[in-house]
């Protein structure tokens, strides 16, 4: 019954579960395999990739002038990343309407597409300069076309050091998708000391485990921080 776990694949389980359950108890059938323990989905222990800070400012300093169609693909990652998004709410919800401005400072507010969750987040310096680039309209595209201008992306940005992915590997700019935007973007508002509950709103997150999957500091980035603690003086 051990099966891996696959995105979306889980709630499916979980239907099943509960058709079979009633079709049980209404004398429909005899099967209890159902109640089995292991008849779930297991998670998945392999670890995914995120973007350091400044492995996030390689992308955000590198001149794609010459590559506009490269160049549109990498502003709407960053804008993503800037509001820790994902990539379907990048397509569709950055536009004028979903901005307001109060006490002179700018505000991002939407419901995210996946959970209906309201976020509001400031909106940085950088981000409205790209905002205002493109007029808060960026060009459409499909999630294939961009996870591929994604990965060339990280690579001319330099981001090819070695990295492991499910078991796998390759040169960390093969890992960077459209998604890493949003990973890379918790897990450093985490490293800089951004509690929890905070990141969960940004992103428009409902349950905090969840939000803890996408937490990918390492041990090393943990200690780094934790050194300024009272603790270890």
């Amino acid at each position: 019954f051990k099966m891996a776990k696959v995105g979306g694949f889980s709630k499916h389980i979980k239907n099943l579960k509960k058709f079979l359950r009633e079709a049980h108890q209404r004398g429909i059938h005899t099967n209890t395999v159902f109640e089995n323990k292991n008849f779930k989905v297991h998670k998945s222990t392999d670890q995914k990739i995120y973007l350091s800070s400044k492995e996030v400012e390689q992308i955000e300093n590198l001149n794609l002038a010459d590559t506009p169609w490269l160049e549109a693909e990498r502003d709407r990652w960053l804008l993503c990343y800037y509001f820790v998004m994902r990539y379907g709410d990048g397509q569709d919800h950055i536009s004028k309407g979903h901005f307001f401005e109060t006490d002179g400072q700018t505000y991002f507010r939407y419901s995210a597409q996946k959970t209906g969750t309201p976020a509001i987040l400031p909106v940085k310096p950088k981000a409205l300069e790209l905002l205002k680039k493109y007029n808060y309209q960026l060009p459409k595209t499909t999630n294939v076309e961009a996870n591929r201008k994604i990965k060339l992306i990280a690579s001319m940005a330099g981001i090819n050091a070695p990295a492991t992915e499910n078991g796998m590997t390759a040169p960390k700019c093969n890992f960077v998708r459209t998604h890493t935007a949003r990973r890379s973007a918790a897990t450093n508002l985490a490293i800089e000391g951004v509690p929890l509950d905070f990141i969960a709103k940004l992103g428009g997150w409902k349950n905090l485990d969840i939000l803890q999957r996408y937490l990918l500091a390492t041990g090393l980035d943990v200690a780094r921080i934790s050194r300024g603690y009272r603790f270890f003086e």
